[in-house]
């Protein structure tokens, strides 16, 4: 430095000139240039190597944080998995839609200029992330920390994952548990990222529960709450039936056999009936979605909904691509739902202008729809389950329904005559007939209270021998709920089970999604203490077995949906404040540094 001379040597390049010019009387050994060339080669390929061993350690994504709180932090490992789980979630959803699910995600769109990666990334997986720091700042800030029951659930899903990986490698005949981790969640990803996640997801469902569970509210908020019509109108549920008169079935039967005389009667796709207003149930009842992770409004998947609010039905949209709205098929098929409703108005009688209903739709299944079958139990099962899907039960409001809404709002004397009603559509050609059989009305049943062990496994005969022993143990004991829970928390496949012994509260009609154990649960005379065994049969490559114990009656129906909206619209409002404390910042240029989906090459 400053007036230091350093001599420097010089380097042997091997193909220069010595440096001085005596011959020293050596032979310089010098290395060739294809020699250099395999070094450099080698070097390369060593390089590679090491970087592509960092990237798969994980290293960069540690040290990349997309998502941050005061306290608390997300890396990009951690991101990789929360992403990858959304990306799951929707799989099928994304198959169903066209996407090569092989292919990146961010080469494909979803809309636009947006990627299906941009939907997942930002739609879904940042505002759970958020979600989720926000409800962990606010655990901490209130001194809430997991419990034992909340470690013990990331201990078995942690080893439920290893379970999973050591299976497919048995299939496989080969690979590790990093390389199966790394196919579901991403490069990099390892166990310790995911407990990581875990303990942040969990940290934050356990405190959205505990924040639920403090709103208390009474018979007479509920009074309260229906004062108002909307609210009103959201709790009530109406019972209908319905039928649709296709112009092309009719064309089909002329063409099959020109001149056939259908006018007594009238067909229809039954798909093509609107049923949607009737899936009032939700197996969750809690006042609120305690699952940090679900950002979604559907579940399986989590896709995307139409703009215009319907069901997106495919059968209505391929048929009837003709420009004329008045085609003979079209004009007849209007006529016979005419001619039905007047029919049925002329009775006079509910009673039996609903047997006129059933008369004139079984009548035009036999001969029309299912005219071509000829084995006559095939037939007649056909048309069985064809007429039970007319009988709509429980439907809510429903605005995108013009008969529905029509009779929620009461006003619209145009749609509505009395209780009957056909909604015509001349652009597909499909005429519906509708008759209300029940008005709008709260529902007053009281809802029930169970116990389930849930079992479920591959095998049959494995399934079936863990019931027996448990229902053996059980029966063995002084069979009360005590015994039963403590049974649940220990062999249940719930992991829920293992903390509240498999307690359900305020179960509503139909809402269990097996209506063998629904039915069972409202028959007359059921007892507390009354227990049973329900199978769903074996669904894809599992079956499922519930082992039930009534526990008693729970609150009116109609009193536990205002209970949930209450609490739902409570907890809205806490978050709100919640979301102001506790400010996250969220970096979606880091974000993106995750490749893609996990699972491609």
């Amino acid at each position: 430095m400053g007036n230091q001379n350093k001599s420097r040597k010089r380097v042997d390049d091997g193909f220069s000139a010595p440096a001085t010019g005596k011959n020293t009387g050596k032979e310089k050994k010098g290395i060739s240039i294809p020699a250099i060339s395999m070094i450099l080669v080698f070097a390369l390929f060593i390089g590679i190597f090491a970087y592509t061993k960092i990237v798969d350690s994980g290293v960069f994504y540690r040290s990349t944080v997309s998502v941050s709180s005061e306290n608390f932090k997300v890396d990009n490992a951690m991101m990789s998995y929360f992403f990858n789980s959304q990306y799951q979630n929707m799989a099928s959803y994304l198959q169903q839609s066209g996407v090569d699910t092989t292919k990146n995600l961010k080469e494909q769109m979803y809309s636009g200029t947006t990627s299906w990666f941009d939907y997942i990334m930002q739609e879904l997986t940042v505002p759970q992330v958020k979600r989720i720091l926000v409800l962990c700042e606010a655990a901490k800030a209130a001194g809430f920390e997991l419990s034992d029951h909340d470690r013990e659930h990331i201990d078995e899903a942690i080893e439920q994952l290893e379970a999973s990986a050591e299976q497919a490698i048995q299939v496989q005949q080969g690979g590790t548990k990093l390389f199966y981790i790394r196919a579901m969640y991403g490069y990099g990803v390892n166990l310790k990222d995911i407990r990581k996640a875990m303990e942040l997801n969990q940290l934050a469902a356990a405190y959205s529960e505990h924040l639920t569970e403090s709103f208390n509210f009474t018979e007479a908020d509920f009074d309260k709450y229906i004062e108002d019509e909307e609210n009103l109108k959201n709790l009530q549920v109406m019972n209908y039936v319905s039928y649709t008169i296709s112009a092309s079935d009719l064309k089909k039967d002329e063409e099959k056999e020109e001149g056939t005389n259908t006018s007594a009667t009238s067909g229809t796709d039954t798909s093509a009936t609107d049923t949607s207003a009737t899936d009032t149930s939700a197996t969750d009842t809690s006042a609120t979605d305690t699952s940090a992770t679900d950002t979604s409004a559907t579940g399986e998947a989590a896709g995307p909904k139409p703009e215009d609010g319907t069901t997106g039905s495919t059968e209505d949209n391929k048929e009837e691509d003709k420009k004329d709205e008045t085609s003979p098929e079209k004009e007849e098929a209007s006529k016979l739902a005419d001619a039905i409703i007047q029919e049925m108005m002329a009775q006079g009688d509910a009673d039996k202008a609903r047997e006129l209903f059933d008369k004139k739709v079984r009548e035009y299944l036999e001969t029309v729809v299912y005219a071509d079958e000829t084995d006559a139990d095939k037939k007649k099962e056909k048309v069985d389950a064809a007429m039970e899907a007319t009988v709509i039960e429980d439907a809510a409001y429903d605005e995108n329904n013009k008969f529905i809404k029509a009779v929620f709002d009461g006003d619209d004397k145009d749609l509505m005559n009395d209780a009957y009603y056909v909604d015509k559509n001349d652009t597909t050609g499909k005429y519906t007939i509708y008759m209300l059989t029940k008005a709008p009305a709260l529902e007053e049943y009281l809802t029930r209270n169970i116990r389930v062990i849930i079992l479920s496994a591959a095998d049959s005969t494995k399934i079936t021998e863990s019931r027996d022993a448990i229902l053996k143990e059980f029966e063995g004991g002084d069979k009360t709920e005590a015994s039963f829970a403590e049974i649940a928390k220990r062999e249940s496949d719930d992991a829920a089970a293992h903390e509240n012994g498999g307690l359900y509260e305020n179960q509503g009609k139909g809402e269990l999604g097996v209506d063998e154990l629904s039915d069972w649960l409202f028959e007359d005379g059921r007892k507390i203490g009354d227990y049973t065994s329900v199978s769903n049969g074996k669904t894809g490559t599992e079956e499922v077995i519930y082992i039930t114990y009534y526990t008693g009656e729970g609150m009116k129906k109609w009193h536990r949906d205002a209970d949930n909206a209450l609490t739902q619209s409570a907890y809205e409002d806490e978050y709100a404040k919640l979301e102001t404390t506790h400010k996250v910042d969220v970096s979606l240029k880091d974000a993106y540094k995750i490749p893609a989906q996990a699972g491609l090459e």
